[in-house]
């Protein structure tokens, strides 16, 4: 399972949080990056505990870039 400051923060979203923080996420005003979204898109269907044994670095990295892609512009 992934351990970062970044699951920590999302644990303690309630359901309506999580919501919000979805739409904000897909927001253009708020975020431009498709990587984002790409992230978001997956990490998000771990939640609200995201406690899951394929919540790895490796495997969210696959998804995000299934072509193997380098990590740009975030």
């Amino acid at each position: 399972m992934l351990n970062s400051s970044l699951i920590e923060v999302l644990r303690t979203f309630s359901k309506n949080e999580i919501s919000r923080f979805d739409e904000m996420i897909h927001s253009p005003y708020f975020n431009k990056s498709s990587t984002v979204i790409k992230f978001w898109s997956v990490i998000k269907n771990y939640s609200p505990d995201f406690d899951s044994e394929e919540l790895k670095r490796e495997t969210i990295y696959k998804k995000v870039f299934p072509k193997g892609n380098s990590i740009t512009g975030l």
